[in-house]
Parts: structure tokens; sequence; C-alpha cells
């Protein structure tokens, strides 16, 4: 099994500092390619007021795009190293008080196409370029996924999905549960199969 996974969006606005190269390529981050560098990222991020303690393990800022912490990255190159792009960022809280651990935006590095549309529920849609996509039912859900294609992947997005979707492997999200941020995430169970 594998788990899409959103994460609630909580009230805030946000001030951003950009290094003298950016913002060259703000908005895209939903891409795993091409990989970018800590220039094509703001270089502090400044909240006006406090967050969740939710929102400190994994926040997400609109546009597909999470500020993971430290705890959140160590979780996830513990089991796929190297494959996810982590770019460090500072955040700052309200009143100006800076986070006490690292902070970096997440490039997921893995796009696959795993979902086994005529077995899942979806809607298709129209995306921005003519493509078409599609939306997860998430009342009624059932989203069937290729296992041969899934397998050993830890952190995705599938490419037909909205920008949106997360996905994390059953083992990613049992470590989440370990650390008791399950409620951090609204998940959704995806069955993965031999297809």
């Amino acid at each position: 099994m594998a788990w899409l996974v959103d994460v609630p969006i909580e009230e805030f606005i946000r001030e951003e500092e950009w290094g003298p190269d950016g913002p060259p390529k703000k908005g895209i981050l939903s891409h795993a390619e091409p990989r970018f560098t800590k220039n094509d990222v703001p270089v502090r991020v400044t909240l006006d007021r406090d967050i969740s303690d939710c929102a400190r393990f994994v926040l997400a800022i609109g546009g597909g795009e999470w500020i993971v912490s430290q705890r959140f990255k160590d979780l996830v190159e513990s089991l796929e190293p190297g494959v996810n792009n982590f770019l460090a960022t500072e955040l700052v809280f309200s009143k100006g008080a800076p986070a006490k651990e690292p902070y970096h935006f997440l490039q997921h590095g893995q796009d696959l196409d795993s979902i086994a549309l005529d077995r899942s529920d979806h809607k298709e849609i129209d995306r921005y370029d003519g493509s078409k996509a599609f939306l997860l039912n998430f009342k009624n859900h059932s989203v069937v996924m290729d296992k041969s294609k899934t397998k050993g992947c830890h952190l995705w997005k599938e490419k037909k999905a909205s920008y949106r979707d997360f996905f994390l492997s059953n083992e990613l999200f049992g470590k989440i549960k370990e650390l008791g941020y399950r409620d951090c995430f609204q998940p959704l169970i995806c069955d993965e199969v031999f297809l």
C-alpha cells in the first residue's frame, strides 16, 4: 500500500527574501526536473504569525510546494538518500524568532506514471498547457497503483496527477506516524498491485 497525502495550508502571510540571482523559477518546485539550486528558492521565508507543530514539521505553502523540517528530511533521506532535492532556507516565525532547526524547500526527485486510471476513481481535467491531468476522489476513493513502478520509491508525485498531490510509501508514512505526525497529513490509502 502507498499513501496519497495532502497537508492543510495554514493561514499566514509570508515574506520571501531572495538572493542576488532570484526569483527566476518561483512556483515550479512541483516538478522533479530540472533540478534546482539554492539560487532558485528564497534564502529566507518570514511568516507573519506562529504556526502549528504540524506545520513546523512540514509546511505547505501553496502551489504544490512544501517547506520541510530537518526531521522530515532525515526520514526521507534514511530511506532514499540523494533522490530528492532539499534546498536550504531560513524560516523565521512571527516576531522575528528564527526556527531552531534547519528548513528546506522540497523538490521531489521522482515523477512516476504508476496509477491505473481504469481502476481508480478520478476526474479528468485540462491543464494550462492543454495536457490532461486527473483529480482523485477524496471522499470515496479507490486508487490502484502498479507496484512494479512504485517499488523502492518512498516520496514521489504522479505525472498525470494534480500538482499538489504527494505520494508516500507505507514505510515512510509509518515512520511519520511513529514520530507522532500522522495527524499533520490528510492521508488516503492507495492499493499497490503488480499489473
